[in-house]
C-alpha cells in the first residue's frame, strides 16, 4: 500500500483528477445535447375523457451494407460497401375499452387492431442483381391447401418479389395485392375467470431471447433465415385468426402461485398461413443454392429413354416402373417419347395423395 502525503503534491494530485472528471462530464453534457437536438419530443393526445382508447405509432428505417465479398457463401454475390438491405417499418396500434359502454355486464370488454407494412428498397433503388435474381427464377411459387394444388391450379401464386418487398398479407391480400399486414385485429371478452379472445392474434407461451421450444403456435417469417437474427422475433411471428379461451383455475394455492388451462383454434377454413421460407437468388440472405428448376433434370434419370428403346429393339413388349424415388408417370413420358410399340404402365402409384381425376388426366395424357 502507498500513502500519499497531505501537502501541495497530494493536493495537485487531486486537482489533475478533478479536471479531468471536469472534462469528462462536460463531455456527456455536451453529446446528451447534441442527441436533444437531434431528437424531437414524444407527444401525446387524449382521445376521450376517460382515456379509454389509446393510439400508438412505432417506425423506424434501417440500412446494411456489405462488410466483405460474399462470394461464394451468397447467390448473387455481392462486394464490400453495398447496400444490401434497406428496411423500413411502421406499426399503428389502437387500443380500445369498451367495459364502460357494453349492457352484457362483462367484467372487460376491449379490443386492439395493429397494422405491419414493410418495404425493403433494395428491389428498386438496389445495384439490381437481386431484382434481376428474382425475375429469372422459372420455379413456380404457390401455397395451396392440397398436395395436388400445382397440378390441378387450385393454389395461389406467390409473387417472389413482393413476398421479399413488403411481405403482404398472405389471408387478404392473395400473397401480394395488399402492401401490408393486418398483424392483430381482435376483441377480448372476460367474465369471472373466463377469458377469451376472437380475432386475428399472436400466441407466444414462454419467454425467450428468440424462438423457445413452446413458441411454435404461429409460423415466423424465414425469407431472412433464422427469426431474431436478422429480423426482430416479433417482427417475423405471424399471427393467425384463431378463436383462444383462457380459463383460471386458482389464484395462490400453497406454494402454486396461479394455474390456468387454455386452448385455441385456428380455423382452416380462414387462415392456412405457413412459414414462407428463403427463396434462392432472391435476397442478400437466401442461401447459397442455384434455382431449384435447373435441379429438376437431374432428378430424373436420364438412361430412361435409351433403356426403353434397348428394351423394344431385343423384342420386349412392356415395360413398368413403380414409384419409389420417382415419380412413374415422368419416367413413362420419357419412355414414350423415345419408343414406338412398347407398352407402358405403372407397377405401383401411390393413389392415396392424387385424386381420381388427376390420375386420370394423367393416364390421358399418356395414352
Amino acid at each position: 500500500m502507498r500513502l500519499t502525503p497531505s501537502g501541495e503534491g497530494g493536493s495537485g494530485k487531486r486537482r489533475a483528477n478533478a479536471s479531468r472528471i471536469g472534462v469528462a462530464c462536460r463531455g456527456c453534457m455536451a453529446g446528451t445535447l447534441l442527441v436533444l437536438a437531434l431528437t424531437s419530443p414524444a407527444r401525446g393526445y387524449v382521445l376521450d375523457d376517460h382515456q379509454d382508447f389509446d393510439f400508438r405509432l412505432r417506425a423506424y428505417t434501417e440500412a446494411a451494407v456489405a462488410a466483405e465479398k460474399s462470394e461464394p457463401q451468397t447467390k448473387p454475390s455481392r462486394v464490400p460497401f453495398q447496400l444490401i438491405e434497406h428496411r423500413n417499418f411502421f406499426n399503428p396500434e389502437l387500443d380500445g375499452k369498451l367495459t364502460r359502454y357494453q349492457p352484457f355486464h362483462l367484467d372487460d370488454l376491449s379490443f386492439r387492431l395493429a397494422l405491419w407494412g414493410f418495404y425493403d428498397g433494395i428491389y428498386d433503388y438496389g445495384t439490381g442483381q437481386y431484382a434481376r435474381a428474382i425475375e429469372s427464377l422459372q420455379g413456380r411459387l404457390s401455397q395451396g391447401h392440397m398436395n395436388t394444388g400445382p397440378i390441378t391450379h387450385t393454389d395461389t401464386l406467390i409473387d417472389p418479389r413482393k413476398e421479399y418487398e413488403y411481405q403482404p398479407d398472405p389471408v387478404l391480400g392473395g400473397y401480394g395485392d395488399v402492401p401490408f399486414r393486418i398483424n392483430e385485429a381482435y376483441v377480448n371478452f372476460t367474465k369471472g375467470p373466463l377469458f377469451v379472445r376472437v380475432g386475428r392474434q399472436a400466441i407466444s407461451w414462454g419467454e425467450s431471447d428468440t424462438i423457445g421450444l413452446l413458441d411454435a403456435n404461429n409460423p415466423f417469417n424465414l425469407t431472412l433465415g433464422v427469426p431474431g437474427v436478422f429480423q426482430d422475433i416479433d417482427e417475423a411471428r405471424i399471427p393467425l385468426w384463431t378463436l383462444r379461451g383462457t380459463y383460471n383455475l386458482f389464484e395462490s394455492w400453497g406454494p402454486i402461485s396461479s394455474a390456468y388451462a387454455e386452448a385455441y383454434l385456428v380455423p382452416g377454413s380462414i387462415d392456412t398461413t405457413v412459414s414462407p421460407l428463403p427463396l434462392p437468388k432472391a435476397s442478400p440472405y437466401s442461401p447459397p443454392q442455384d434455382d431449384p428448376q435447373s435441379l429438376v433434370a437431374g432428378l430424373i434419370p436420364a438412361s430412361i429413354g435409351r433403356d426403353a428403346r434397348l428394351l423394344e429393339e431385343i423384342g420386349y413388349h412392356g415395360l413398368v416402373v413403380e414409384e419409389t424415388k420417382d415419380d412413374p408417370f415422368i419416367l413413362l413420358a420419357l419412355a414414350a417419347q423415345a419408343t414406338h410399340t412398347l407398352r407402358i404402365g405403372t407397377s405401383v402409384a401411390i393413389a392415396f395423395p392424387r385424386s381420381p381425376t388427376v390420375m386420370a388426366s394423367q393416364a390421358w395424357d399418356l395414352h
